[in-house]
């Protein structure tokens, strides 16, 4: 029966397709990878002949992928495996609150190997999702880099794509980038490997929650002992109306005003990673999950996320580490639209 099928995927390369909506609520992209007429619409799971003694082989194939999100989770991450060629990913999985935060974090399996290469880290911010990725490909997925795009219960998708730094070579060509339609983002990588490394892969994306309007912002009624010459039940005179001021000392309703804390930057301490790379912690005040859009380490954008109002943990790749002077980092925060920046030393 196999050796049909790939007698049947050899004879008509033109009945593969290249990816498409699979219905209103989800979709898949085409291949990043290499262009053949084999990965343009191999199934996961689908085993095909490629030269002689080589199989292409499906994640679920393999016992290994597709790596994907469970019901109502959405990646937010990504572990990746790589040296000059990329080993393996797999999908890092949260609900996402109504700011955007990440809750109940999960992992999938993995696509590919997974103990090859050296193991990075992909996280956006909180109140990001993954939307979109792109490759460099040549016989096998070189290069892979995904990206991130704000979220949250009351605007549904906003802002632009924000790339996080590039896991892999530098061989190959430029393969995508693919995104996932609006309103839509990333919960499942599926794709093929032969022997160690990933041959290709694709995207599937899913609706995110429906957004819900924002609570609408009214003024308490005025009481009427607050009106000059117009006492309860009277007649309307052409004096003016008192209207309480903030100067008054009169207190708006809870959730009237948004009051922006700008953060304090204090300390600074790492943590070596496998390959070379870092784990910052941050220490400060007032870092808030909902307020805080980008981190950057010495001018780079770099994954974090915040543990506590006090604390943030920024994960920095060897290329950067190696060109920073420890004794003077250059961080820099941004938080309600303010960037915040100072050089601190490694404690």
């Amino acid at each position: 029966m196999k050796s049909l099928a790939r007698a049947v995927v050899a004879s008509f390369p033109a009945l593969l397709a290249t990816g498409t909506a699979l219905a209103a609520d989800s979709w898949t992209s085409s291949p990043l990878g290499k262009s053949t007429p084999f990965n343009a619409g191999l199934a996961v799971g689908t085993e095909v002949a490629t030269l002689p003694g080589t199989l292409i082989t499906g994640g679920a194939g393999s016992g290994k992928g597709p790596s994907s999100c469970s019901n109502g989770k959405y990646v937010v991450g990504l572990e990746i495996r790589s040296g000059t060629l990329v080993d393996g990913m797999r999908v890092e999985c949260a609900r996402l609150g109504p700011n955007g935060e990440h809750q109940d974090r999960t992992q999938g399996n993995w696509l590919g190997n997974e103990t090859g290469g050296n193991v990075r880290f992909m996280r956006c911010p909180a109140g990001q999702v993954v939307t979109a990725a792109r490759a460099r490909a040549g016989d096998f997925v070189d290069q892979v880099s995904f990206a991130c795009r704000s979220w949250n219960a009351t605007q549904g998708l906003h802002g632009s794509l924000s790339w996080q730094p590039a896991h892999g070579g530098s061989g190959g060509q430029p393969a995508g980038p693919v995104e996932c339609p609006d309103s839509m983002a990333m919960t499942e990588l599926e794709g093929g490997k032969a022997g160690s490394y990933i041959r290709f892969f694709r995207v599937s994306c899913r609706k995110l929650p429906p957004t819900q309007p924002a609570a609408p912002s009214t003024t308490s009624p005025q009481s009427p002992q607050l009106q000059t010459g117009n006492p309860t039940g009277g007649t309307p005179t052409s004096a003016p109306s008192a209207v309480p001021t903030i100067s008054q000392g009169v207190q708006l309703a809870p959730g009237r005003m948004s009051q922006v804390v700008t953060p304090v930057l204090r300390n600074l301490s790492s943590k070596a990673m496998p390959g070379g790379g870092v784990e910052l912690t941050i220490e400060g005040e007032s870092f808030a999950a909902d307020q805080i859009t980008r981190v950057e380490v010495a001018g780079t954008p770099v994954p974090y996320r915040v543990i506590s109002p006090t604390r943030v943990v920024a994960t920095v790749s060897q290329h950067v580490w190696t060109k920073v002077n420890q004794q003077t980092v250059p961080i820099v925060v941004t938080s309600g639209g303010q960037r915040i920046s100072k050089q601190l030393s490694v404690r």
